[in-house]
């Protein structure tokens, strides 16, 4: 069985308490944040820390809402 936080970032689900307390497989990021790539916003630097924080933990990440091709490559890089 694998296990994700859906939306982190978003609301209760920010609490960095749970990647600490559980071995979490998945870090599902909110379409909010998505919609933020490539834009001058204040959820894009948070898109960036969720980002480098799932990746110095090793954790995989999945994205909502993919709808451009600017948001696919940003993404993929």
């Amino acid at each position: 069985m694998e296990i994700a936080i859906d939306d982190f970032g978003t609301g209760h689900h920010s609490v960095l308490i749970y990647l600490k307390r559980f071995n979490m497989d998945y870090l599902k990021i909110d379409r909010g944040f998505v919609n933020s790539i490539g834009q001058d916003t204040v959820s894009a630097p948070v898109l960036y820390a969720v980002i480098s924080l799932a990746k110095k933990l090793k954790i995989l990440t999945v994205a909502e809402g993919v709808e451009t091709a600017v948001q696919m490559r940003f993404l993929q890089e």
